[in-house]
């Protein structure tokens, strides 16, 4: 058999004295590739499929939550000359740094 995703419903109800159970299965794949589709064309470019800057805004959203939430530090780099073009984030070179703090 194949395995695909689906979304279940149960409802419990009282029927002549006795407690009943219907369950409802729907194959959700068609939504599932929708919702994969919609985050690749906000993600990603649909020409190079390389991420773009909205990937970028929220993963640096997310690590910089992360950090604050860990007391840790992150930076951002940029080279002050001839810029390097990042495959994933275009001009903007992300390099992660740990510091400590005592």
């Amino acid at each position: 058999g194949n395995e695909f995703p689906v979304e279940l419903a149960i409802t419990a109800f009282d029927w002549t004295g006795s407690r009943m159970m219907v369950g409802f299965i729907r194959d959700i794949t068609d939504r599932k590739h929708a919702e994969l589709e919609i985050n690749d064309l906000a993600f990603y470019d649909p020409l190079t499929k390389l991420p773009n800057r909205r990937l970028l805004r929220e993963r640096l959203e997310a690590t910089l939550l992360a950090e604050r939430q860990l007391k840790n530090f992150s930076a951002i780099l940029r080279p002050l000359h001839e810029p390097v073009k990042h495959p994933c984030f275009g001009q903007f070179p992300f390099l992660k740094l740990k510091f400590t703090h005592s």
